[in-house]
């Protein structure tokens, strides 16, 4: 009776733990902010040997069926740097909507990626602005040559389905 009685609250206990999430049964995570990583000295500009703009397609909504059906989807940018010795800069992080009108910049300073760091700037689900065609405008800089890892990873989960792709950041100028 007793091994009962003690098994009943164990599961008791674990149906209560497992209930501490949010509504959407996801948890939020905790980590660097963007800001722990802002370049202080702005005195000399943003003026490195090596600049790339690169243009980075993210879809915030895909079309189903017919193109007045679609899914609303969470959009990741993703910047990594894949140096393991050099600091990559980011310049500015930008986006814009389906049809190339400029909706919000993430930045309000230059911002640096450690080496193997990673910056990431999240559109949520229910942020429609972009629309099926939304895209980031981003530009960075470095002393050395960098060949950083920029793209967008967007996730949708429908009922019981879920599905995840990629897109690559292409760039559309360099200075060197």
């Amino acid at each position: 009776m007793k091994t009962t009685l003690t098994n009943f609250v164990l599961i008791i206990y674990t149906f209560c733990l497992a209930s501490c999430t949010d509504k959407d049964g996801q948890t939020e995570k905790e980590g660097l902010t963007q800001e722990e990583n802002i370049v202080h000295d702005n005195s000399i500009g943003f003026d490195y040997l090596i600049q790339e703009e690169v243009f980075v397609p993210i879809y915030s909504e895909i079309y189903t069926k017919k193109r007045e059906y679609f899914f609303h989807l969470t959009a990741t940018l993703s910047i990594r740097n894949t140096s393991k010795v050099d600091t990559l800069f980011v310049k500015n992080v930008d986006y814009y909507n389906t049809n190339g009108e400029f909706i919000r910049s993430y930045l309000k300073r230059p911002v640096y990626v450690k080496p193997f760091g990673t910056l990431e700037y999240v559109i949520a689900e229910k942020d429609s602005l972009g629309g099926s065609g939304a895209n980031f405008h981003l530009v960075w800089g470095s002393n050395k040559p960098i060949k950083p890892f920029i793209q967008g990873v967007m996730i949708g989960i429908f009922n019981q389905q879920a599905f995840a792709f990629t897109t690559l950041g292409v760039t559309i100028s360099t200075k060197e």
